[in-house]
């Protein structure tokens, strides 16, 4: 498992790759197909995503990372939040079905959210994102339809 943390606004690595012996991620391969990427909602909703874009990844011979946006409020430096983006993968990564899985996590620190996020993508990624059973109006929603319109392909998990 590697975890990359950046800052959004110069997209500077604050904090050095953790990796655990694995490969590196290849983002540059043009013979293969799009990474699949879990974008990070809640613990919740992203466990069900998680797991369906896992399926996806073994079927498709895809690699697979969650990319977490974590937006930091302007009364605070960007590269101090005011939770710790450790904290957060220390969270996601204890929570995980099969701790075995090859994926990597990206932290983008960031102030707005959907450029974050779009800024984050290739064009035309695949994306799978978990959001509330319940919330037609919520923000994940509205954060996928954006996506959508960017030219991405979304596919959205309700948590049961």
């Amino acid at each position: 498992m590697e975890v990359v943390i950046t800052r959004a606004r110069e997209n500077e690595q604050i904090v050095p790759a953790l990796s655990e012996k694995e490969p590196a991620f290849e983002e540059n391969s043009s013979e293969e197909p799009l990474p699949i990427t879990v974008l990070f909602t809640t613990i919740e909703a992203t466990l069900p995503a998680l797991e369906e874009a896992h399926q996806l990844a073994r079927g498709l011979g895809a690699q697979m990372r969650i990319l977490m946006p974590q937006v930091v409020p302007y009364t605070l430096p960007l590269d101090r939040p005011a939770v710790d983006p450790a904290f957060r993968v220390r969270q996601l990564c204890g929570s995980l079905f099969d701790p075995s899985i090859s994926v990597r996590i990206e932290v983008h620190l960031c102030r707005d959210l959907e450029a974050a996020v779009a800024g984050a993508l290739r064009p035309g990624s695949l994306v799978v994102m978990g959001c509330r059973a319940c919330s037609w109006l919520g923000r994940e929603r509205s954060l996928a339809r954006s996506l959508r319109q960017s030219g991405h392909q979304v596919i959205l998990i309700s948590n049961r």
